[in-house]
């Protein structure tokens, strides 16, 4: 796994389990959201990613087969990094639109 990947993977889970002891802290709960997630939402948000992973395996090596290994690894590399770059957005915005876009980044890392 490469070091952009394993981010990908633990990015989501840093942020649930050290938000309120060291972030939190930090700013003194000014300027951070405040989120009430379960213990079930936490699960199913960690989750998330490996669900499109593991879901898409074998879709990954057909589209690699008829277009090609650098294009569709160009093209998920792309859309990984978008979708890493929108994931605060898609957190503050909705619970679901965070579970979306951790499950397509899960797709997304399959096709690399």
């Amino acid at each position: 796994m490469s070091p952009v990947s394993f981010y990908v993977v633990i990015d989501i889970y840093i942020a649930i389990r050290y938000y309120r002891s060291y972030i939190a802290s930090w700013y003194n709960h000014r300027y951070l959201p405040q989120f009430s997630w379960s213990e079930t939402d936490q699960s199913i948000i960690l989750g998330a990613f490996f669900y499109g992973y593991c879901s898409s395996q074998i879709l990954g090596g057909y589209l690699a087969t008829v277009y090609g290994a650098k294009l569709v690894m160009g093209y998920s590399l792309l859309a990984t990094s978008v979708l890493a770059l929108l994931t605060p957005v898609a957190t503050v915005q909705s619970y679901y639109l965070l579970v979306a876009c951790r499950v397509v980044q899960g797709l997304g890392q399959v096709m690399r």
